[in-house]
């Protein structure tokens, strides 16, 4: 059997009272958890900093790296060339949905 030391997957042993076959079939499944391992390592998360209008301004991970600075004009009007990715964040200015198709913020309901 494998056994799970902290994050990590021990590779199993064979015993003198396995067979090949069955060895074979621990060392696929070992394989296939260990694949499965790496992916579930993906997770990312981003914080949102806000002005003091709840405005959302910058988008940051957890290693400090801004993804995504927003600047507005008054009435919500965003700068051109402050946005690093437009697609990134949906909830813009005054925290409503930024509704790509339109260019408008939805403030009350959606059809």
């Amino acid at each position: 059997a494998s056994y799970s030391s902290g994050k990590y997957l021990m590779k199993p042993i064979k015993t003198k009272d396995m067979s090949d076959d069955e060895y074979r079939k621990l060392l696929q499944h070992w394989l296939l958890a260990m694949s499965a391992s790496r992916k579930i390592n993906v997770l990312v998360f981003y914080y949102f900093n806000k002005d003091h209008l709840g405005n959302i301004r910058e988008v940051v991970d957890t290693e400090g790296l801004i993804h995504q600075t927003n600047d507005y004009y008054p009435f919500g009007t965003p700068f051109s060339n402050s946005q690093s990715d437009v697609s990134f964040l949906k909830y813009k200015y005054n925290e409503k949905e930024l509704d790509m198709m339109h260019g408008l913020n939805t403030y009350c309901c959606l059809p």
